[in-house]
């Protein structure tokens, strides 16, 4: 008929289970992204892996401690005190791939080997007023460049190209071509004398890349009349497509 009781004192030991954030779970091309880990015993030991690998270890004197990585991959941080481990979450890094553009010319025009989502051409280092299309008809000679910049904020340059004599300057298989009235109003006459008969395609677009205007034949001489009085005032890019050459052309409607 005796019942006995028993008192049992349970203790916790060991860390607290420490955070992991990122200032950034997007590493752009040649960045880094600084890991912050924290909640941390003091003292402590802490380690640093990716994936199952360990990057880092270090001694814990703050609550906190940081790394700088380089590499996209799953990051966790281990705490250890001299009887238990606890580990974070892990944090998943990811890699930008944008890619830089490398630039070409045809005439007096510079072409980006990617497209264009956020971008800026820059004329001897310096930005040009409204230049954002994957490609740029050169105003003067000199060296053109173009930054590209993705979705997630990350930026790459390309080298610089150099334009030489962009006034007179045509393919060889093109011997004339003239656009007039150009600024216009209402229209303008696209005229095209090429080498040989060759397929020409012609289209236009506007700032935004939206194609106002299409037509493809087969010609030596082209003279063709452009109706532009239901378009806004604004400015156009005229693209005249032969065998082995693409030109071109701004077209100002004011």
């Amino acid at each position: 008929g005796c019942i006995r009781r028993d008192t049992f004192e349970i203790l916790r030991i060991g860390p607290d289970k420490p955070t992991i954030s990122a200032s950034d779970t997007i590493l752009c091309p040649n960045g880094s992204v600084q890991l912050t880990a924290g909640n941390l015993t003091v003292p402590g030991t802490l380690r640093w892996f990716k994936g199952a690998n360990i990057v880092s270890t270090i001694n814990t004197m703050d609550t906190s401690a940081t790394l700088i990585v380089t590499e996209p991959g799953e990051y966790i941080a281990m705490i250890s005190d001299t009887i238990c481990n606890q580990s974070s979450g892990t944090i998943k890094i990811g890699l930008d791939l944008l890619i830089t553009p490398e630039l070409s010319t045809t005439g007096d025009t510079v072409f980006s080997s990617q497209p264009c989502g956020t971008c800026q051409w820059y004329f001897n280092g310096q930005a040009i007023p409204g230049a954002t299309s994957n490609f740029y008809v050169a105003a003067a000679s000199g060296n053109y460049s173009l930054t590209l910049t993705s979705p997630n904020g990350c930026t790459v340059s390309s080298g610089e190209i150099s334009v030489i004599g962009t006034e007179t300057k045509l393919p060889a298989s093109v011997r004339r071509l003239s656009i007039a009235p150009n600024p216009t109003e209402n229209n303008i006459l696209l005229e095209i004398e090429l080498k040989k008969t060759s397929r020409i395609n012609i289209s236009m677009t506007d700032s935004s890349q939206r194609q106002v205007f299409a037509k493809a034949l087969d010609s030596q001489k082209v003279s063709l009349p452009i109706d532009l009085t239901n378009l806004p005032v604004g400015t156009y890019f005229l693209s005249i497509k032969t065998e082995g050459a693409t030109i071109m052309r701004k077209v100002v409607k004011k």
